[in-house]
């Protein structure tokens, strides 16, 4: 990863709240060594440890997505487009959502309560899919655009799973509650 926006936003972001690398690691959860080589661009971020981040300093976790976006485009290759280099980004994200809402699944059906943090699969699974929606139009209908598209399906589905078992353990409807705070967008 080159040295660039995420790494530079992260160093200020610590920066602005005055922790050391260790106080930054117990807030957000990762470990020193880890937040060390992120601030230094010398680890790629997986999108849960960018949840966890956005979390320990207050942030939309948006803004640090599209960091890594801006900087894939950046870096992609110039036979390929930038909305195709970023919609191979938005696959591997994919497929960190869907692992975090089957942990979420399983411990559900485990302990019969909403998993701490829930909501960080559901609101994923809806940024991925309103991501690749626009990034696929800009990119034709290519064979990565297909993948991320299909990706972008699959968490929404497993998110459809994750709220059946909620309601179900529950009792109760929660969809229309996320609607508002999806912006007014429809739970799947």
């Amino acid at each position: 990863m080159m040295q660039g926006l995420l790494p530079r936003k992260l160093r200020l972001l610590r920066a602005e709240r005055g922790l050391t690398l260790a106080e930054a690691a117990e807030k957000t959860g990762l470990t020193r060594e880890t937040l060390g080589l992120l601030e230094r661009g010398k680890r790629h971020p997986h999108t849960p440890s960018l949840y966890k981040i956005a979390e320990g300093y207050n942030v939309p976790v948006s803004e640090l997505l599209d960091l890594v976006e801006e900087e894939t485009t950046l870096a992609a290759g110039k036979d390929e487009a930038p909305e195709t280099a970023q919609l191979r980004e938005w696959i591997e994200t994919a497929g960190h959502v869907q692992r975090m809402i089957r942990e979420d699944i399983d411990e559900l059906q485990r302990t019969s309560k909403r998993p701490r943090g829930w909501e960080r699969g559901v609101f994923g699974a809806h940024l991925v899919h309103d991501k690749v929606g626009r990034l696929s139009e800009g990119a034709g209908e290519t064979e990565v655009s297909f993948a991320a598209k299909k990706a972008a399906n699959v968490i929404l589905a497993e998110v459809s799973r994750f709220l059946d078992e909620v309601e179900k353990v529950e009792g109760k409807k929660i969809r229309p509650d996320l609607s508002v705070l999806l912006g007014g967008k429809e739970a799947v």
